[in-house]
């Protein structure tokens, strides 16, 4: 699995997140044992437990003891929903790609803003002169 900004937790959650929503992984059926994503993800136990958790939590999935977790059925959020969801994981991607950059701003003497404006005004002036 390739990691990214977000924790490993968060990555699994959002995967599975993503086939129940999308429609991949049916109301009913039941996700796969942790140990086959443990094997599939290449994550540790409390990685995928941390995930199941997470979208147990959401409402997305079911425990059921010796049995496993389950997809429930939930209503789909409009598309629009899903857009912006996807939005602002490219804008968590592009924010941990920002380079924070800081200028130092050097003091201007008297001296320098009377240059300054004197050009200025000689422009203006020449400019007049010129139409």
């Amino acid at each position: 699995m390739k990691r990214q900004t977000l924790p490993p937790h968060a990555e699994v959650a959002t995967m599975l997140r993503h086939q129940i929503l999308s429609g991949a992984l049916a109301p009913g059926r039941q996700l796969s044992r942790l140990r086959e994503l443990i094997e599939k993800l290449g994550v540790a136990r409390m990685t995928v437990k941390q995930a199941m958790d997470a979208l147990e939590g959401e409402g997305l999935a079911e425990r059921y003891s010796g049995r496993g977790i389950f997809v429930r059925e939930v209503e789909l959020p409009v598309r629009q929903a899903l857009n912006m969801r996807a939005d602002l994981s490219e804008l968590q991607s592009v924010v941990a790609q920002l380079r924070v950059s800081v200028v130092r701003a050097r003091p201007v003497t008297l001296t320098q803003q009377r240059r300054q404006s004197d050009f200025e005004e000689g422009f203006t002036q020449h400019r007049f002169k010129m139409e």
